[in-house]
């Protein structure tokens, strides 16, 4: 591991993420309507007096060493030399992709358990102003009933007429 010196590592701390963007990925660096910087690969990191902030992973910093240890995985000697001799690194995406894990499939769909009657859905319905008819024809064709938590339950129905999507609203 070769040594970095005192001063590269205070050269490499003060330099601002922003400046390290503006001049080594142009593209990357986008400002909004209100002036606030921000990246286009990372676009919840924003950018502002010196500091940043992803607010995506809860993660900030001050400078582009502490960027490219905590989002880019850079190692510490490897940040400071590519800040101090002005190098880009090119190879973060492989070592961010191997830490993401791969995503988790979707949960199949289904429709929360029935309550044995509706009644408290009725009632609160009623009360909020919605006709009688108009509740038990939703009842009928299945677009309406009262899980077993006690909460109104929508549900919202393909042209098939099979279930494609659920609703729960507490009364």
């Amino acid at each position: 591991m070769p040594l970095l010196s005192d001063e590269q590592i205070l050269r490499a701390r003060d330099i601002d993420l922003l400046s390290y963007l503006q001049i080594h990925e142009p593209g990357n660096v986008r400002k909004n309507h209100s002036g606030e910087y921000y990246m286009v690969e990372h676009d919840s990191l924003k950018m502002s007096n010196g500091k940043w902030f992803r607010h995506s992973t809860q993660q900030g910093g001050h400078s582009a060493l502490d960027f490219l240890i905590k989002i880019r995985g850079v190692p510490f000697v490897d940040a400071v030399q590519s800040l101090t001799d002005g190098y880009v690194i090119f190879d973060y995406q492989a070592k961010s992709a191997q830490k993401a894990s791969p995503p988790t499939p979707p949960k199949p769909f289904a429709l929360p358990k029935p309550n044995r009657n509706c009644d408290r859905v009725v009632a609160y319905l009623r009360w909020r102003g919605i006709g009688r008819d108009v509740i038990y024809r939703c009842f009928e064709l299945g677009l309406l009933y009262e899980s077993n938590k006690h909460r109104c339950v929508f549900v919202g129905k393909d042209e098939t007429g099979k279930a494609r999507f659920a609703c729960e609203r507490g009364i």
